[in-house]
């Protein structure tokens, strides 16, 4: 695959693959905007793994794989699946074998770590009250494997937009992740629901704070302005798999 002719400053200012409104079908179903910063973040996390990064490779490539979603689909839709063959593809046939391998792995740890864990509909304080008392938690049997899309759907359905639900359950589910836990809390998943709409406004603050920042952060205060960190109901309250 070539970048051709359109390469990134033919498309300054555009995300590239906006021209024909691309979308991606996620596995669960739900489609979002394709994003080029993804998949070059997916790269250069590839690359690094691999012990090989280079700024102008990833970018390459990356800009390689959008120009070709964008010049030889004749829908607006393509899976995530085909998405991550593409990149795969990319680093093998440019001799990144060791970073194709590193990503491939990541895919595959994240979705049986993603399988692993469960969520129990209790809080964190109340949990602790019971295995002192009781030795285990009796809601422990209503335990519902983690889901993503449920934890989305619920925020979307509160004050969010989609993008910005579907932005804020993925970096709620990286912190479950990271945690290595086989079991977590409704509790816990609110408390880092919390922290990441904290952290979206501290970072609009300082937008706003920056010169010029009133019309940079004019589209986040709109969206954020009235969200606020009440309680999110999870996969193990809503009965999602």
């Amino acid at each position: 695959m070539s970048a051709g002719a359109e390469g990134p400053r033919a498309l300054d200012g555009v995300e590239p693959g906006a021209a024909m409104q691309l979308r991606v079908e996620k596995a669960d179903g739900c489609t979002e905007v394709y994003l080029h910063t993804k998949v070059l973040g997916a790269l250069s996390a590839a690359l690094g793994e691999a012990g090989c990064f280079q700024m102008s490779c990833a970018e390459e490539l990356a800009e390689a794989v959008t120009t070709y979603l964008r010049r030889r689909r004749e829908r607006a839709v393509v899976s995530s699946d085909e998405i991550a063959g593409m990149i795969t593809a990319a680093l093998y046939d440019t001799g990144f074998e060791k970073a194709a391998l590193a990503f491939q792995e990541h895919r595959v740890g994240r979705e049986l770590r993603r399988r692993r864990v469960e969520v129990i509909p209790c809080e964190a304080v109340a949990c602790e009250a019971c295995f002192a008392e009781h030795g285990g938690c009796p809601q422990e049997s209503a335990a519902r494997s983690w889901d993503r899309s449920v934890l989305a759907r619920e925020m979307e359905g509160r004050s969010l937009t989609h993008p910005e639900a579907r932005a804020l359950s993925g970096l709620v589910e990286e912190k479950v992740l990271s945690l290595g836990c086989r079991r977590v809390t409704t509790g816990l998943v609110r408390a880092l629901v919390a922290n990441e709409l904290l952290a979206m406004r501290q970072a609009e603050a300082a937008l706003l704070a920056e010169p010029g920042g009133e019309e940079k952060g004019a589209w986040v205060g709109e969206r954020m302005g009235a969200s606020s960190p009440e309680p999110v109901l999870v996969a193990a309250e809503s009965g999602g798999s």
